[in-house]
């Protein structure tokens, strides 16, 4: 085989374009699993949350995730202005919902220390606790189940897949050309 054969062709653009979409489409499905486990659990707790409720707990879950990760020990915590944008909602209406979620022994108020007239919003200490210690497997759950149906090599092809994508996801930034609005 000559130099030429030996060499990788690039993809042409219109290939990418496809492949790009099937494999986004498929990474959303297997989140859209993965939430649905995590939240069909959490709605078998006996408190009924209504679904701004949800978005809020959904939304400082989410931040807690965010900071077991990057150890920053500030335990998800959202300022309710943060927790508002986050959210899309109005301040008022967003404290309405850390109001009642607050009743419900879901989160809690926590005055800034630097400057008491603001307070954070935590999640109770339980739910942190489900958080942290109940959750990863929980969501994790329908990966696991599909892994134990997978033959090896079929668990060793996706592994090293992912790896190789999640490798060239962080190796730079994405091409601005190809970036909608970039």
């Amino acid at each position: 085989m000559g130099p030429r054969a030996a060499r990788v062709r690039r993809a042409t653009t219109s290939v990418v374009d496809e492949e790009t979409a099937d494999i986004a489409t498929s990474l959303d499905a297997i989140g859209k699993v993965m939430r649905r486990s995590a939240w069909d659990e959490a709605r078998k707790l006996p408190v009924a949350l209504t679904a701004p409720q949800l978005l809020a707990m959904q939304t400082l879950v989410e931040a807690a995730q965010a900071d077991v990760g990057s150890g920053n020990g500030s335990d998800g915590a959202l300022s309710l202005s943060a927790l508002s944008t986050r959210m899309g909602l109005a301040h008022s209406t967003t404290s309405g919902i850390v109001d009642r979620l607050e009743r419900l022994g879901l989160v809690r108020r926590v005055p800034r220390p630097d400057d008491r007239r603001f307070a954070m919003v935590h999640l109770a200490d339980a739910v942190s606790a489900w958080i942290r210690d109940d959750l990863p497997a929980r969501k994790a759950a329908p990966i696991s189940a599909a892994l134990r149906r997978a033959t090896p090599g079929e668990r060793t092809a996706i592994r090293e897949g992912l790896a190789i994508l999640e490798r060239l996801l962080n190796q730079s930034a994405p091409d601005r050309e190809n970036v909608p609005g970039g």
